[in-house]
């Protein structure tokens, strides 16, 4: 399984965060697998999410979200396969060839969900 930072794809499209607001988790890279149902993992991986989505043209795609007010997502997650303690809408198929956003979203200290990540990608299957 070859993996590709979706950053090395495009550019990082935006974050919602100040630097260093979230510590070590302030800056997050996403990795993409090359496969049919591709896996994301994120780096570092010790940094727990509450909410992951994919959206194509801003239509959701595929959101998993702990089933708490918590951040208990961990990397890696394989797409369209719900984690333990997570619940979801149904994925939709992938299309090869096209580009897709990956979102990742944590709560703050404050009890604020905020999103740490908002990156395209372009999904590739070898």
């Amino acid at each position: 399984m070859r993996l590709i930072s979706a950053g090395c794809l495009l550019a990082l499209v935006g974050c919602s965060t100040e630097a260093g607001e979230f510590g070590r988790c302030s800056n997050i890279t996403v990795t993409v697998s090359h496969e049919a149902t591709p896996e994301f993992a994120w780096a570092p991986a010790d940094c727990a999410m509450h909410e992951f989505n994919v959206t194509e043209d801003q239509q959701v795609q595929w959101l998993i979200a702990s089933n708490d007010n918590d951040n208990r997502l961990s990397s890696p997650v394989r797409y369209g396969q719900d984690p333990l303690g997570t619940s979801g809408s149904q994925a939709t198929p992938l299309h090869t060839g096209f580009f897709y956003t990956v979102d990742l979203w944590r709560f703050d200290e404050q009890g604020m969900l905020r999103r740490l990540v908002s990156q395209r990608f372009l999904h590739q299957v070898e």
